[in-house]
């Protein structure tokens, strides 16, 4: 019996594991306008998908506006999952409820369908079940 035998390039495509940590990690791009006191209801998030990204448009509430705004994005099994982050800034501020808009978008997104999760603060905002396709 003759043994199967893997080249070094062979499992790192199988297991993506000579890619490091981040492999399975999407480049985001996230634009925010400066948090208001606002009050919802808000509208629930709109996205377009183009050749090679997916544009998430919505809104996010804070417990006040004294907030900045981080994002990420990765592969789950077959889902993208985004997420959006509220991060508090270390200042006084007026004490409101707070909103502010957001436009996520996940870039170097390879074409095909895809189940999209989208967490706000740790919250998932789109169902598990949304399907997203790429040219």
């Amino acid at each position: 019996m003759r043994p199967y035998r893997l080249t070094a390039a062979a499992v790192c495509a199988l297991a993506l594991a000579c890619l490091g940590p981040d492999a399975s990690r999407f480049p985001t791009t996230l634009v925010t306008s400066n948090p208001d006191c606002s009050s919802g209801p808000y509208p629930a998030p709109s996205i377009v998908a183009d050749a090679d990204s997916i544009r998430i448009t919505g809104y996010v509430g804070t417990s006040h506006p004294c907030h900045r705004f981080e994002s990420r994005a990765e592969f789950e099994g077959d889902t993208i999952v985004a997420e959006l982050v509220a991060i508090e800034l270390d200042v006084l501020c007026v004490q409101c409820v707070a909103a502010a808009s957001y436009v996520l978008t996940i870039r170097q997104v390879p074409p095909g369908s895809y189940h999209l999760q989208l967490l706000v603060g740790g919250r998932r905002t789109l169902s598990r079940y949304t399907v997203v396709q790429l040219p």
